[in-house]
């Protein structure tokens, strides 16, 4: 018997479009086995909306796209994202599912329009979401809170390469090599560069500035890689099982490392003493409740050759596909698919307001 309707959004605008489509079939297939009907909307490159036939709950999925550029032949409707919106919540989708990564997706512009239209969502509300997707901001709070992060450096595009050169050159003195250059606010490591010697460091930072105008220079922690995903709301956050990774593929969890079959060994719960297992999933819990967080949150950390683990960052919209690392470490705590789309669907009409769900299920 069908719970109530959801609107399940998938795609968009950034680099992550067509693992977002992945990640969102996952998400619908779990909505409709855990007993809600579905209501699938593709949102294309382009930035049209796609909604595509209603689903039961309880009914078989249909396959999705690899990749959707504009509008679908498919769609029921294919239109602006308000149009769209208007006929999901006429049609009774109380909820959305948001399977969205990176631009527009869990960067708080999508779970501003949400609010605005008065429709509850899966995940982080818009300040998180805008704060955990902006790395150098997000390090600017773990800071602020006494929390352990690597030292890093901003590096703004000047329009001068002396001037550039020169702030290269500073930020390699006081961090040494090697140094992590990434894109301060992209997802999945796109834009993530490892530079072991100054040219390749220049090289990276000017890569990265080109696309974003901002660039985030870490110190490089070698060691362990360790992420911990946590459930339910900021007060009260529930760990599952730390997850070891080991890239086969890199020499870190790049991007062929997460999505390539056999890219990196995923190990849950991960192969590590007691002690920093707790401080892991400790940190992990804090930066939720830090960021008044809800749904799920994943933070990723390494950990030196003391033990000792480092916080990298916080991603608000975890990838959700069949090998994700939130679903296997789900899994290792007894959660089915089902029953973790179930919890981030219930969290979310929790979370709202009385009246805007009154007036999104009216």
């Amino acid at each position: 018997m069908s719970q109530f309707d959801v609107a399940v959004l998938a795609g968009g605008h950034a680099s992550e479009h067509e693992i977002s489509l992945l990640s969102g079939h996952n998400l619908a297939r779990g909505a409709l086995d855990a007993g809600y009907g579905v209501h699938p909307v593709l949102i294309a490159r382009d930035g049209t909306w796609n909604l595509l036939p209603h689903v039961a709950a309880g009914a078989e999925l249909p396959s999705w796209p690899d990749d959707v550029p504009g509008a679908l032949p498919s769609a029921d409707l294919a239109a602006d994202p308000l149009m769209v919106m208007a006929v999901v919540r006429t049609a009774g989708a109380r909820c959305a599912v948001i399977g969205l990564h990176g631009r527009e997706g869990e960067d708080g512009v999508i779970q501003g329009f949400l609010d605005i239209c008065r429709l509850p969502y899966t995940g982080c509300g818009v300040v998180a979401s805008a704060i955990a997707i902006d790395k150098l901001h997000f390090k600017r709070v773990l800071r602020a809170e006494g929390l352990r992060t690597p030292q890093s450096r901003e590096l703004r595009a000047t329009g001068d390469d002396r001037i550039l050169a020169r702030e290269v050159d500073a930020a390699l003195k006081a961090l040494g090599l090697p140094v992590v250059v990434k894109a301060p606010a992209l997802g999945s490591s796109v834009a993530v560069h490892i530079a072991r010697d100054p040219a390749a460091a220049l090289g990276s930072i000017r890569n990265v500035l080109a696309q974003q105008g901002r660039c985030l220079v870490e110190s490089y922690i070698a060691g362990r890689e360790l992420t911990c995903a946590v459930l339910g709301p900021a007060h009260a956050p529930r760990a599952l099982p730390v997850i070891e990774i080991v890239p086969r593929k890199a020499d870190w969890f790049d991007y062929a490392s997460k999505y390539d079959a056999g890219g990196a060994d995923e190990i849950v719960p991960a192969r590590i003493p007691d002690a920093l297992a707790k401080q892991v999933t400790a940190y992990a819990q804090n930066v939720h409740t830090l960021l008044d967080a809800r749904g799920v949150t994943r933070t990723d950390f390494m950990v030196d050759a003391a033990e000792t683990a480092w916080i990298l960052e916080v991603n608000t919209l975890p990838g959700m596909t069949d090998g994700s690392l939130v679903p296997k470490a789900a899994r290792a705590a007894g959660l089915s698919m089902p029953e973790l789309v179930r919890s981030l669907i219930e969290d979310a009409v929790a979370a709202t307001p009385a009246e805007s769900v009154r007036t999104a299920t009216s």
